[in-house]
């Protein structure tokens, strides 16, 4: 599996499809694609949006984004409690508190930082809060879509099947080009496990064919024209 960007848990990101259990079909044969978990990777783009704001001690570090670590301690209704540290500074008997940089608490709604410990709205910039409020909004709607979808078992023409064509084919979290996962990909060569379901019907307004897959512990939707069937060999 290939990363653009590495996938930390922040609950905010894509991880395995949930496993699919005999009870949740129903007696027409399909059981529900919703997913509870979280599809998508926002935690870099709170990174990046916190890193751009006047933190005090953020500034006075020059704390970057590849040094910045979130502790995402609660939720508040809209908004996370978050504890900042920074990753370079590890603390020790002598400095137990090195490296931290405090607290903040993000609103998901209203796109609004603030510093905890003195109540102070911090400023950040304006292109990466769109970028966060961009991908949590992708997040809600790839769930919308999800709660849409039925799925059912198929008998595929291999358990395996390899990427073909050029370039990246990524992977989605439902199929539909909405919804794809920028940063979990896989290249030509590499071999997919087939999930054994498939949607019913496609979603409104897509024309593609897709193949629920997983590589590693990635499950996604992949268009088919990205794959192919690989021959077993014979006993």
């Amino acid at each position: 599996m290939r990363f653009l960007t590495l996938i930390f848990c922040l609950n905010l990101s894509l991880a395995s499809f949930p496993s699919m259990a005999i009870d949740d079909v129903d007696d027409d044969g399909t059981m529900s694609a919703s997913y509870s978990g979280e599809l998508f990777d926002c935690r870099q783009e709170l990174i990046k949006l916190i890193v751009s704001s006047n933190h005090a001690l953020i500034r006075v570090e020059r704390v970057t984004a590849d040094r910045l670590d979130l502790f995402i301690d609660r939720r508040e209704q809209d908004k996370l409690i978050i504890q900042l540290s920074d990753k370079s500074q590890k603390p020790s008997n002598e400095s137990p508190g090195a490296g931290m940089l405090g607290w903040v608490s993000y609103d998901l709604k209203r796109n609004q930082l603030q510093d905890v410990s003195t109540g102070e709205a911090l400023t950040f910039s304006h292109s990466k809060g769109q970028r966060m409020q961009s991908c949590l909004k992708k997040e809600e709607e790839c769930h919308q879509i999800l709660n849409t979808i039925r799925l059912q078992a198929f008998i595929a023409q291999s358990p395996k099947w390899r990427v073909v064509g050029k370039g990246r084919a990524y992977f989605h979290a439902a199929p539909t080009e909405k919804c794809r996962h920028n940063n979990w990909f896989v290249v030509p060569g590499d071999i997919l496990q087939i999930n054994g379901m498939r949607a019913t019907k496609p979603v409104d307004g897509d024309n593609n064919d897709w193949l629920l897959v997983g590589y590693g512990d990635a499950h996604g939707w992949i268009k088919v024209n990205r794959l192919e069937p690989v021959d077993e060999p014979t006993e």
